[in-house]
């Protein structure tokens, strides 16, 4: 899994990510509220978006990652990716964010190597899932977008 974050350079020296963030593990998530009535009824509320996380070996990106947080600076776009392991990888996720901070990090060890959580908030996010055909080809994408900021599909 890597990530690419605009302006800030991580240490990844996979062929097709070098230069980008090796991601050790991911969480983010969304959530819906339903209200119901008196009559039985039920209705959606408004969706809730959770910050996307990410974990990491402490690398060069860390003291830019602390300093974007605690500047509140903007990032103007992050691209995670997933592939599948296997002789010729395949990329399957692909989620980008768009007017991003960095509203989180945190660092410790439990006796290994360092890693750093880092959270971001967004005003976009878009969602890319390609099925893999049994020739290993790639199927047509599906996806899925949400503009935080016009509560609306991007």
């Amino acid at each position: 899994m890597f990530l690419h974050v605009e302006g800030i350079p991580g240490e990844s020296t996979d062929r097709q990510h070098a230069g980008e963030i090796d991601v050790l593990s991911y969480s983010w998530g969304v959530s819906n509220t339903v209200g119901s009535s008196s009559t039985g009824g039920a209705g959606a509320g408004k969706a809730s978006f959770d910050v996307f996380t990410f974990t990491h070996k402490v690398d060069k990106a860390s003291p830019l990652l602390f300093v974007h947080a605690a500047k509140g600076e903007h990032i103007k776009d992050v691209t995670f990716t997933a592939r599948k392991a296997g002789g010729d990888p395949f990329e399957f996720l692909t989620i980008k964010l768009s007017d991003v901070i960095v509203s989180s990090v945190k660092q410790g060890s439990n006796g290994e190597y360092p890693t750093e959580s880092v959270s971001f908030n967004y005003g976009k996010i878009e969602i890319e899932y390609k099925t893999q055909n049994s020739d290993g080809t790639s199927g047509s994408p599906i996806l899925g977008g949400w503009d935080l900021t016009l509560n609306a599909v991007s």
